[in-house]
């Protein structure tokens, strides 16, 4: 495994812990730093909790909240794009992330006080790993076009535009 594909693999499962672990987070006053990491990662709106402790708007409007998770997993999908080689391990990378959002729903729904699963975060999931791994085909597209319309250092057309390089 080259080196830049161990950085993209760790940078992606490094964000896919701290989304997991910050949308399990209760949102209570007192929860202080979960409650701060979930308001960075996931966008969402703080108000002051009172001493060390931060609470955030409980019932955000729809649109914040879907926006949230639309941004958060086509990050995921952006960074996780990647790694699959080919088209049909693509396409098996992007279920298991779907699938891994939906267990994240289902465990906000069982394991924290505070947090619901809601067919429209899955749906914001879904939709933002698609366009996170449809992006990352253009992204990817456009730096190979980009790479290969510059010559190289040593090339003929180089050197006999830059005779100095001959030397």
């Amino acid at each position: 495994m080259s080196h830049l594909r161990r950085i993209q693999l760790i940078s992606t499962l490094g964000f896919l812990a701290v989304l997991g672990i910050a949308s399990l987070a209760d949102s209570g006053v007192g929860s202080g730093g979960m409650a701060l990491m979930r308001s960075a990662f996931m966008g969402l709106r703080m108000i002051p909790g009172g001493g060390l402790g931060i609470g955030l708007v409980s019932a955000l409007p729809f649109a914040a909240d879907t926006i949230s998770h639309f941004l958060a997993w086509t990050a995921v999908g952006l960074l996780a794009a990647g790694l699959a080689q080919g088209f049909v391990e693509r396409i098996n990378l992007a279920v298991t992330l779907f699938a891994l959002s939906a267990m994240i729903e289902i465990g906000q729904q069982y394991l924290s006080s505070s947090r619901m699963a809601e067919v429209s975060d899955l749906l914001a999931n879904g939709v933002g790993l698609t366009v996170g791994f449809i992006g990352a085909g253009f992204v990817g597209a456009a730096i190979r076009s980009l790479l290969s319309s510059l010559p190289a250092k040593n090339s003929p057309k180089n050197l006999t535009e830059n005779p100095a390089l001959l030397k």
